[in-house]
């Protein structure tokens, strides 16, 4: 009898007590590993982004050592041969990028711009075209503009029965220079800072010339007399920002990329020369708007709606409430739109930014930076060491 209840009790089944205690450890458990694994995850696509931003540095320097004079491309370009826009940075470096890039561009009135009626051979390749390097790996921005809205019809046209998908817009944006001048406005002390290089605040903003990526300028890398690893050359700009003086739940979420909305390839249609504070911001003088670059401004994941030198599409659509029909697209833009000249850096990065220095190196700049601060290390030679 003892040896048959013996065998009894060992084919017993889990209890009820049994499977709650089995439940609690899974939760335990849960609850100990998934902030790790989120943590781990966040590390993960943090060091892919920075991965991005030293392989743009790298095309940068193979760029910088094919010119005879050493120069760093154009931030945002006018084609002076055909009186239009040109093309931007990102244009001049993908073939000293790694992995495939275009050898040639076609060469045609605004060959970086695709949403004009007049055909433009280079939607061809460049429609759907996804480097790595043009996108953060935590963003939740669309990689693509809408080629509906985007994309001029007879530009969609010659894709023939390829159903577009519309141009780059790249999450990562050179660096013009810092605004306001830090000179002109009395924010240093030091005699050896230039003068004079940023337009007044006109209606897309302020421009500098004061950092790397000027528009319509090739900077030397012999002019940058800053430290290098303390002088930003590109941003982040990748993550939806929110208006901070509005509450709404959920918030409005804006997309503030400088590259938005004509993509990754859009220069400027300004001709524009050396930058004085004698321009006024009208057409030609500080008023066209340049694509893929950004003159620092405002603090990092800092968006005020009606900001002077920020420009944005509507805010993503709210969600339909339960047997509502959902929302109607933003408005098409109306002609002329394009960013400011002020547009934020932005990061989905918890606590900042991944930035890009003239060193070749990163940093990661914590969002409550001094603005003082954050517009030195954007210039390149105001001669003031910024502290680690």
């Amino acid at each position: 009898m003892k040896s048959g209840y013996r065998a009894a009790r060992t084919r017993r089944g889990f209890s009820i007590k049994d499977a709650v205690v089995v439940l609690v450890i899974i939760g335990v458990l849960l609850a100990v590993g998934f902030p790790t694994f989120v943590y781990i995850r966040e590390q993960a696509r943090s060091m892919q982004c920075e991965g991005n931003l030293r392989k743009i540095g790298q095309a940068l320097d193979r760029y910088k050592a094919a010119d005879p004079s050493g120069t760093y491309p154009i931030g945002s370009g006018y084609d002076l041969a055909t009186k239009s826009s040109g093309v931007s940075w990102w244009a001049e470096i993908m073939p000293h990028a790694e992995g495939p890039s275009p050898s040639k561009w076609i060469e045609t009135p605004n060959r970086g711009d695709f949403s004009r009626p007049t055909p433009n051979e280079n939607i061809k390749w460049v429609d759907g075209y996804q480097p790595s390097i043009m996108f953060c790996p935590a963003s939740s921005l669309p990689m693509f503009n809408d080629p509906l809205r985007h994309i001029s019809e007879a530009n969609r046209q010659l894709l023939g029965d390829k159903k577009p998908v519309g141009i780059p817009v790249p999450m990562y944006s050179a660096v013009a220079g810092g605004a306001p001048d830090l000179r002109d406005n009395n924010l240093t002390k030091s005699t050896d800072a230039p003068a004079g290089r940023n337009t007044q605040d006109g209606p897309w903003g302020i421009l500098s010339d004061s950092g790397l990526f000027p528009p319509n300028k090739r900077v030397q890398h012999a002019a940058i007399v800053d430290q290098k690893d303390k002088t930003i050359m590109v941003v982040e700009q990748s993550g939806y920002v929110q208006d901070h003086t509005v509450s709404l739940e959920p918030p409005d979420l804006y997309d503030v990329r400088s590259a938005w909305p004509r993509g990754a390839f859009m220069g400027t249609a300004g001709d524009y020369k050396d930058l004085k504070p004698t321009q006024t911001g009208i057409n030609g003088d500080g008023g066209e708007r340049c694509w893929n670059l950004t003159t620092v401004r405002y603090g990092i994941n800092y968006f005020i709606t009606g900001k002077k030198g920020i420009v944005t599409d509507p805010p993503l659509p709210r969600p339909a409430k339960e047997g509502e029909e959902p929302p109607p697209p933003p408005p098409y833009p109306p002609e002329g739109y394009g960013p400011g000249h002020n547009h934020p850096i932005t990061s989905p990065h918890p606590g900042g930014a991944t930035v890009l220095m003239a060193g070749g190196g990163t940093k990661f700049l914590n969002q409550n930076i001094d603005l003082i601060i954050l517009l030195r290390m954007a210039t390149r030679d105001d001669k003031i060491d910024v502290a680690d």
